[in-house]
């Protein structure tokens, strides 16, 4: 429904299992996500949340189970909380052995 997207970011981290790692957003708040285990049919299992600047919970648990080189998108986060109208960020996921 949105006539314009803008990139805002590309990093690429090697993942360790058990590891979280964390991920500045636009909005202030930080990205961890975490490798939980590869699979027996070797997909992976992966941890997100998603914290306040205060380091309060936003998106308290995630837990995704995809396939190697396979994206998965989290939605639903304002770059501006107290104007929505600024846009939101569509963040994209994608563990890549």
């Amino acid at each position: 429904a949105y006539k314009t997207y803008k990139l805002i970011g590309k990093t690429s981290t090697p993942a360790k299992k058990g590891s979280a790692i964390s991920y500045p957003l636009a909005n202030g708040r930080t990205l961890q996500v975490t490798l939980v285990e590869t699979t027996a049919d070797n997909r992976y299992r992966v941890l997100t949340t998603i914290s306040e600047a205060n380091a309060t919970a936003y998106l308290k648990k995630l837990e995704v189970v995809l396939g190697p080189n396979e994206p998965f998108f989290l939605g639903g986060q304002y770059i501006d909380v107290k104007n929505p109208d600024k846009g939101g960020l569509v963040l994209g996921i994608t563990i890549r052995p």
